[in-house]
């Protein structure tokens, strides 16, 4: 079995740390991950815990886009069979790429990129996600968030695939949500087997009570 993790910023320590559990209890051993920041690059080529066999880093495939030669026939073939139903939601879904909004900055709605330019990082990073799929064919993603480009292309590319993708969502005191879809299932990462499916629906029951 191989695992793959979308270590978006500080998730990438977190994650790394999911893989080191699942390593060291489950006997997992296979992993790869898209990284977004490079001290995260940094720190997972550096560590010694994990062999990661490909580590897909964001920022190398954001800097292609300058050289990259804008190719129409290219982005039709990919509306088609990854369109949701087109290939605006990819770019929408960034609001870096889409509005120039850092985490903390407030309000701007004005594009760093052209047209053009926002096309041709579309295309350089399908294209590397794509590749990267194809290569490490993991069985399972897990993410923390799926909100940028290269997060969405990678969800919808994998689940096209017959890649299962997961999201860690939220915590609630010992539990953490994890979902694959519209529905939540609560797990207790303290223990090794998963919850019965009513003690699930107690849980989901306690946590929706809680939230309201």
């Amino acid at each position: 079995m191989k695992i793959c993790f979308f270590l978006q910023r500080r998730f990438a320590y977190l994650g790394h740390n999911l893989a080191v559990l699942l390593k060291e209890k489950y006997g997992v051993m296979d992993f790869c991950g898209y990284v977004n920041l490079r001290s995260s690059f940094n720190f997972l080529s550096s560590q010694k815990d994990i062999r990661y066999s490909t580590l897909l880093f964001d920022e190398n495939m954001q800097k292609k886009y300058k050289e990259e030669k804008l190719d129409l026939n290219y982005l039709r073939q990919l509306e088609k069979e990854y369109g949701i139903p087109n290939l605006w939601p990819y770019i929408a879904a960034d609001r870096i790429i889409m509005s120039n909004q850092l985490l903390r900055e407030y309000p701007y709605d004005k594009p760093p990129y052209t047209h053009e330019e926002m096309l041709r990082l579309l295309q350089v990073i399908s294209k590397s996600i794509l590749s990267f799929l194809k290569k490490e064919n993991p069985d399972a993603i897990f993410f923390s968030v799926i909100g940028s480009m290269g997060s969405v292309l990678l969800f919808h590319m994998a689940k096209k695939m017959g890649i299962k993708c997961y999201r860690l969502v939220n915590c609630l005191k010992d539990f953490t949500t994890v979902t694959d879809g519209p529905n939540l299932s609560l797990i207790n990462p303290t223990t090794s087997t998963a919850l019965t499916d009513i003690r699930q629906k107690q849980l989901s029951t306690k946590a929706k009570i809680f939230l309201e």
